[in-house]
């Protein structure tokens, strides 16, 4: 696509990053840890607000989502803190127990 739409030197030039599954896969992996510690050094100096949800998908497995809000130099920063599979039921202990 990159030949086609630009020079065959950038397309060369891009042939050449291992694409694999597992790298692919570790580099996401490692994007996200990043942008999760991030947060978190950012959430450790202020006040913020949490807002849990739960999602289920079509094969009726839950998800307890974690938003979270909180004000950075005068902004509002509204973002996901995490999503995690609800393996007991949705009673409020439970749901407790996966945010702790």
């Amino acid at each position: 696509m990159v030949n086609i739409m630009g020079e065959k030197s950038a397309g060369k030039l891009i042939s050449k990053v291992p694409l694999s599954n597992n790298t692919i896969s570790r580099r996401i992996h490692d994007i996200a840890e990043d942008l999760n510690y991030q947060l978190i050094e950012k959430m450790k100096s202020k006040d913020f607000g949490l807002q849990l949800d739960e999602a289920t998908e079509s094969n009726n497995v839950a998800h307890l989502i974690c938003y979270v809000r909180f004000l950075d130099d005068n902004v509002t920063v509204e973002d996901l803190l995490f999503c995690k599979s609800i393996t007991e039921s949705a009673k409020a202990q439970d749901l407790f127990e996966i945010l702790y």
